[in-house]
């Protein structure tokens, strides 16, 4: 990890981990600077690939309504997808609409408070405070927690405005992988085939249900019904 001072690289993990893990308030050495004073870089810069995995744990495959995986299912980021905070977040031309997950900022963040606790218990002196910290952390965690695996405030409009950047991300995929073999060409063909047309299948419903919304009273349909 890097860390900027100034727009300048001044440590790697190896030169702060022992300030860190000795619970010092500043694991770089030298003057203090304010946020808006400096520029934060990316956690990797320059990323030789990001991977991600599809269908992680039990619930997740249980509310897609898809049999667990015998194996790991593993997609890919482009580098260039790596952004610091507050950064550009580039928009490829065949996207067509961002998409955030905020509930993992949430998820990680309540965590990470946790863990500095933990490492920097002298980071605050008040043993109130590091409670109310720490027990804050846990009710948000677990809050963010229950409405990921719920999916309680997605409806059938936000549902699809999620889907629709998953689907432009399989189709930048297809399109730019470096394929050599013919079978898996053809697969690729078909998936951006398919996922156009969904992409086009989810607009229309979008644009219908924006104009005539479910009632509030119709019955939650499940998988398969």
């Amino acid at each position: 990890m890097l860390i900027a001072e100034n727009n300048r690289k001044i440590g790697n993990g190896s030169e702060i981990a022992e300030p860190v893990l000795a619970a010092r308030r500043t694991p770089a050495s030298g003057p203090d600077w304010a946020v808006a004073d400096v520029r934060l870089m990316a956690p990797v810069p320059q990323p030789r690939a990001i991977f991600g995995i599809g269908l992680n744990y039990a619930a997740h495959a249980a509310e897609q309504g898809k049999e667990l995986p015998e194996q790991p299912i593993v997609f890919m980021k482009l580098p260039s997808a790596s952004a610091p905070p507050s950064g550009p977040v580039r928009c490829p031309a065949v996207v067509k609409r961002l998409d955030y997950e905020g509930e993992l900022a949430v998820v990680m963040g309540a965590v990470m408070a946790v863990v500095m606790l933990a490492f920097m218990l002298n980071m605050y002196k008040s043993s109130k405070a590091n409670i109310a910290i720490a027990v804050a952390s846990v009710v948000l965690f677990a809050s963010a927690l229950w409405l990921v695996r719920s999916q309680e405030t997605v409806d059938d409009v936000s549902y699809m405005k999620a889907m629709i950047p998953h689907h432009s991300i399989a189709i930048m995929t297809s399109r730019r992988a470096q394929i050599h073999d013919p079978r898996v060409r053809k697969l690729a063909d078909e998936i951006i085939e398919a996922q156009v047309r969904e992409i086009g299948e989810m607009e229309t419903l979008i644009a219908d249900l924006e104009r005539n919304p479910v009632p509030e009273d119709s019955p939650e349909l499940q998988p398969g019904e």
